[in-house]
């Protein structure tokens, strides 16, 4: 039996560098009376291929800072119902947490994730110098500066004032 073997070594190796996909078949032929086995590369034909990846894109959920502004808003409506109930309001010491070295008064409107809440800081007299609304979600907080003629500034003052000193509301 007579065995021929064609090589396409070279073929193969351009081929691979650069990148197309090939395929192997095998062909038999009849030739003289021996049965001859053929190894023909076959490529696909060359057409225009896109490069592009595909990419899924997922939708993360937005950070505190993108929110607050929006959650500061809906409070601000759920505050001129007379009926409306917040979780609590009480002082927080200085240093209670880290990086905190002012206490101020808390008006506690949720808790959990997420929570949100203002914060009065107080002069000796115990008159708002500064009044945050803070909104919190897991490890992430964002905060907005309220307007001394805002509705809740004026609500928070009287809820200080009316507070007797070393008493939680």
């Amino acid at each position: 039996m007579l065995h021929l073997q064609l090589r396409t070594e070279v073929l193969v190796d351009k081929l691979c560098d650069l990148g197309l996909d090939y395929l192997i078949r095998w062909d038999y032929i009849l030739t003289w009376g021996y049965r001859i086995r053929l190894e023909v590369l076959q490529t696909p034909p060359l057409i225009e291929r896109n490069k592009m990846e595909t990419v899924t894109v997922i939708k993360k959920n937005p950070t505190c800072a993108e929110r607050v502004k929006q959650e500061w808003e809906d409070r601000q409506e759920d505050l001129k119902n007379p009926e409306y109930e917040a979780l609590g309001f009480d002082y927080v010491e200085p240093h209670t947490w880290d990086n905190q070295p002012e206490g101020y008064w808390r008006w506690q409107f949720s808790w959990g994730g997420p929570s949100d809440e203002l914060r009065g800081y107080v002069n000796r007299d115990d008159t708002i110098h500064r009044l945050e609304y803070w909104f919190l979600d897991w490890g992430d907080g964002a905060h907005v500066l309220v307007d001394q003629d805002a509705a809740a500034w004026t609500h928070m003052q009287e809820m200080i004032m009316s507070t007797i000193d070393g008493q939680v509301a």
